[in-house]
């Protein structure tokens, strides 16, 4: 199907949208000092945004696999 093709790409897209954009914010703070052990919202800041970082890298994988596989997957409408 088409739109789930696309509907895939495009949220891949997102998600390396938000990768990208997260990993140029991580770099400057980074290169400004902030760690971990900065102050308690670093810790936080780093430790929230990091979990979410590794959720949609692991979730690109999953949707880049589901996109290779949708040939062989047997889709149809549960309505």
């Amino acid at each position: 199907d088409v739109g789930f093709a696309y509907g895939l790409i495009a949220s891949m897209g997102f998600g390396l949208g938000f990768l990208v954009l997260k990993f140029l914010e991580f770099y400057d703070k980074w290169t400004l000092g902030f760690s971990l052990d900065s102050n308690l919202f670093y810790t936080y800041y780093w430790l929230l945004t990091g979990f979410h970082y590794l959720h949609v890298a692991v979730g690109m994988i999953i949707l880049l696999y589901i996109y290779l596989r949708r040939k062989y997957m047997d889709l149809f409408d549960i309505e």
